[in-house]
């Protein structure tokens, strides 16, 4: 279930749909992104607002991201009373469900899949997810990212913990992250 209906809520309900989940939307309004799954019958959406716990009657997992705060904690506070995992997008540090921000790197054969989670720190997460999917696809383009099975798959993990490293150590808040020497040589380490 996910409650609201606009550029958040449309981000999360994309990658559920990618994971399989069956989604409803529960929004007054929703926003072309969500409206477009809907149209095709990708999600389910009830055209109110939210009504109160028994909204959330058979869900595994709660989003919500009305951008109201009493809204958003009513939600938060009625999935946690029915036991069910809730993710409040409007208030991380009260959320007890973070998601890793995830990208996609295109390699030779596939798809590089780079998730990272920041302890509660979504701008974080996005920063360093950032950094790692530039950084892995220069390496992909270069053809410094062999096959899998290859030791390249380690050293692109090190790649990802060194630029999670550097946003979590402040330094991305800072405007200060570049090409860190660190990630330099395990970019060309890759090779």
């Amino acid at each position: 279930v996910a409650v609201g209906g606009g550029p958040v809520t449309a981000r999360r309900v994309a990658a559920f749909l990618e994971d399989g989940a069956r989604v409803t939307v529960i929004a007054p309004q929703v926003c072309p992104q969500v409206a477009a799954h809907v149209a095709v019958g990708a999600v389910e959406h009830a055209a109110r607002a939210w009504d109160g716990p028994a909204d959330l009657e058979g869900a595994c997992l709660v989003h919500t991201a009305t951008g109201v705060p009493a809204v958003d904690t009513a939600v938060r506070r009625a999935a946690a009373a029915l036991g069910i995992w809730a993710i409040d997008a409007t208030d991380a540090a009260a959320s007890p469900v973070h998601v890793p921000a995830r990208g996609v790197v295109p390699v030779s054969g596939g798809r590089l899949s780079v998730a990272v989670h920041a302890g509660g720190h979504p701008r974080r997460a996005v920063a360093a997810r950032d950094l790692a999917v530039a950084a892995l696809t220069r390496a992909a383009a270069d053809g410094r990212l062999a096959p899998a099975g290859s030791r390249s798959l380690v050293l692109a993990a090190d790649l990802v913990a060194l630029a999670a490293g550097q946003v979590l150590g402040g330094q991305l808040e800072r405007g200060q992250v570049r090409e860190p020497r660190g990630q330099q040589r395990a970019l060309e380490r890759l090779g």
